[in-house]
């Protein structure tokens, strides 16, 4: 007989699970420099110029192992359908999985992006290969898991893998980082010879890399944990005598939460706490307020939702809300726009248009009825002219000049100087890193605007809403935010006082990013998944679907699951899809879809 591990669960239903525990267990905590190389030098916006090799330490890997783990699930299955010990289950989450499935592909064809649309881009390496990847995965976990007991399991080796990942946090957080160390450095370089990483002083990132991923992935963790305890603590007041491996287990798991709470709060990361908030009340209110009275829990839940909804978008409060206008003591620039030999500035609701004419050397610089502005230069600067005019006097100034063969006509506003260069191809602006750019009109959406909300998350909402206009039923591309994303947008930026030359290779919104990425359809079809997974499950959302429980414990536990997926949902309203992370919420997504098929 094969031996037993873990009750009822034998070597043979370890191996075949391991898929699963990979993604759910071991992808998160992976760390490891390598190199690899992509063709970034002709974007103008960075300052790669060649296409030499680059290295990353928490992504690569992170993503090969994701797509390791769904190559190893398809073997397993194949082997287990040839030899008769599987069938494919029944079930109507293929459907919305298989049409997710297509606008995946159909996005990936149809990109502009093609190359990092099947690989991801840099130092996210979330491309078309993971996505299908996590599906595969949720094929393998909906087909292959066998109900609670193997369900218990896989959360327990989550239990030990984030244990390890807090205790590296806490050594983050004493300013002891473990990666800091020899040993830390050593596996987290592998001998590679390059510059290793090391967060800020004092602040939590465990093995993610972002600090918000880490309050954002122990969303789906806290309420398994609280289930757990709950459930010891049930089981040990119906004992006469408990065990001491069972007092070992409930001093362990207490632990473990506390561990997490101040991983969390290390992280300093305020985004996920409506999500966590909901996950932690879910749970126990069930189990001692509204456990099987179906109104009130269907009231409750609703609630909750809208709650957490709310205070995730600073709906409370003119100072947090995304929909108040901030201020900011630079001038308004509206837009910056160059074409042919004209550079156009919109700035506090007035055009300065300034064209050079080549074959007499001149800028004539007019408003925007076409008539000249007067200027005038003061003594201690006979190269800089200012505006005798009193929409533009004092706000900007211009300087023409001319160096290596070529001219430049330079504007100066509070803060910042913009530099364009005229040849006889065009106006082109010169970036902070020396490279051409042509500017043009970028549009917002007008509806989030407060634009340094949430560290410039209402910006990025903003002007992310028109590009999905654009791909409503064909998405862009897996992980082509990056280059889709209008990153020449400096006059907004300058604006509401944001970081004018950042590069964002994200919205910090999942539901943004999918929408974008596999067109409204695709992020359509991935919430009906979602939502029939849970709508599907015998005691899914806390017993609201349906009355048929079969066990106390299963329905705790999908309860547990339920509120952990949820809270991590709610927590996407301000995170993006990572492989730090969604590979972990695709397995427990499978855990839960199996306990109602056996």
């Amino acid at each position: 007989m094969a031996e037993r591990v873990h009750g009822s669960i034998k070597i043979t239903d370890v191996i075949r699970l391991l898929p699963v525990i990979i993604a759910v267990s071991v992808v998160f905590l992976l760390v490891r420099a390598c190199a690899y190389s992509m063709p970034l030098s002709q974007y103008s916006y960075l300052s790669i110029t060649s296409d030499s090799m680059m290295y990353d330490i928490f992504t690569y890997i992170k993503s090969a192992a994701t797509i390791s783990a769904a190559a190893m699930a398809l073997v397993f299955f194949v082997f287990l359908l040839i030899t008769g010990k599987r069938k494919i289950r029944k079930t109507n989450i293929y459907i919305p999985m298989a049409i997710y499935a297509f606008f995946i592909l159909l996005s990936y064809f149809c990109s502009k992006y093609r190359y990092f649309a099947l690989y991801g881009s840099p130092d996210r390496l979330e491309g078309t290969i993971v996505h299908l990847s996590y599906l595969v995965i949720l094929f393998y976990a909906i087909n292959c898991i066998d109900g609670e007991r193997e369900v218990r399991f896989i959360i327990d080796t989550l239990f030990v893998a984030v244990f390890i990942a807090c205790l590296i946090g806490l050594s983050q957080l004493l300013n002891h980082d473990f990666f800091r160390t020899g040993l830390g450095t050593a596996l987290m370089m592998g001998g590679l010879d390059a510059e290793p990483f090391y967060g800020y002083i004092k602040l939590v990132y465990q093995t993610v890399y972002n600090e918000n991923y880490v309050a954002f992935y122990l969303c789906m963790v806290v309420p398994l944990v609280i289930d757990r305890i709950l459930d010891v603590i049930r089981l040990t007041r119906t004992e006469e005598e408990v065990s001491r491996s069972r007092k070992i287990y409930l001093g362990w798991l207490a632990l473990l939460f506390v561990m997490i709470v101040v991983n969390i709060a290390g992280a300093d990361s305020i985004g996920s706490v409506p999500g966590l908030i909901f996950g932690i009340a879910a749970v126990i209110i069930e189990r001692f307020v509204i456990y099987r009275k179906k109104m009130v829990q269907t009231v409750f839940v609703v609630l909750m939702l809208a709650g957490a909804v709310l205070v995730s978008v600073g709906a409370f409060g003119a100072k947090y809300s995304p929909f108040k206008a901030d201020s900011c003591d630079r001038p308004d620039i509206e837009y910056i726009k160059t074409y042919g030999s004209t550079v156009e500035i919109k700035i506090n609701d007035n055009i300065l248009a300034a064209t050079y004419d080549a074959s007499v050397g001149e800028f004539y610089i007019k408003d925007d009825e076409g008539m000249d502005l007067d200027v005038f230069m003061l003594p201690e600067n006979q190269r800089k002219f200012w505006f005798d005019d009193d929409r533009f006097n004092e706000v900007i100034s211009f300087t023409p000049l001319a160096y290596d063969g070529a001219v430049f006509g330079i504007f100066e506003t509070e803060d910042a100087v913009w530099r364009f260069k005229f040849t006889d191809a065009g106006v082109r602006y010169v970036n902070e890193i020396g490279r051409d750019e042509q500017l043009d009109v970028i549009r917002h959406a007008n509806i989030f605007k407060n634009y340094s909300f949430a560290s410039g998350r209402g910006y990025l909402w903003d002007t992310t809403l028109p590009l999905i206009g654009d791909h409503v039923f064909v998405g862009a591309g897996a992980d082509t935010f990056m280059f889709v994303f209008p990153q020449t947008d400096y006059a907004a930026r300058y604006s509401h006082g944001l970081e004018v030359n950042c590069i964002y290779d994200k919205p910090h919104n999942l539901y943004l990013q999918l929408a974008l990425s596999f067109g409204v359809t695709g992020l359509i079809a991935f919430l009906a998944m979602i939502v029939m997974i849970i709508k599907n499950n015998h005691s899914a959302t806390t017993g609201i679907m349906t009355k048929d429980v079969s066990t106390l414990e299963n329905k705790y536990l999908a309860l547990s699951l339920c509120a952990g997926l949820i809270s991590f949902l709610i927590a996407a309203l301000v995170n993006d899809s990572s492989v730090s992370v969604t590979p972990m919420f695709y397995g427990l997504l499978g855990c839960l879809a199996s306990l109602d098929l056996k």
